[in-house]
């Protein structure tokens, strides 16, 4: 099996990395930046305000969403609410379809995005990152799917020296 992320997946993990981390702003900030980032996507819809917390409150939804994949424990759940989708069926074969148009379609087809990760059990690749000041989505490559940092020189370097210094200073002061 392949460990490169599906490219269905690359928007749900485009949008949950739109927040403000590690020096990058939030790419929702504004409904002409949410319109920018969402040109960039492919989707050419008009943001207003209304259009802007909705994109926000699902963004939100994705992060928990991913979340709740990485967690062994299967009560928790996620909702991706606010998205309408549709079953087509053909050839023995379903399909989910986003209604709607503009950024209903947009955050449905994230939405079906998600659901089929699931479904062909790749969904657990996606992971947020532990670095309490980073948390952005990643793709985990590793081959038992134990990665927790997005990248090993940067975040998860930084962890692993912040606990050394813990560890180093409380044997200094035991002395």
């Amino acid at each position: 099996m392949s460990s490169s992320m599906p490219a269905s997946l690359r928007r749900a993990r485009a949008l949950a990395n739109t927040i403000a981390y590690l020096g990058h702003d939030d790419e929702l900030a504004t409904p002409e930046q949410a319109e920018r980032w969402l040109r960039e996507m492919g989707c050419d819809a008009t943001v207003d305000d209304t259009a802007l917390e909705r994109l926000r409150q699902f963004r939100t939804a994705v992060r928990a969403w991913v979340a709740a994949l990485a967690d062994p424990q299967p009560a928790r759940a996620s909702a991706l609410g606010g998205v309408t989708l549709g079953v087509e069926v053909a050839d023995n074969a379903w399909r989910l379809r986003p209604l709607g148009s503009g950024i209903d379609a947009f955050l449905g087809a994230i939405a079906a995005d998600l659901v089929y990760a699931c479904a062909a059990g790749v969904s657990d690749r996606l992971k947020l990152c532990s670095h309490e000041r980073c948390a952005i989505a990643f793709w985990d490559t590793t081959r038992n799917r134990s990665a927790r940092y997005c990248n090993p020189r940067t975040c998860a370097n930084t962890v692993r020296q912040r606990a050394y210094r813990i560890r180093r200073d409380d044997t200094g002061s035991r002395s």
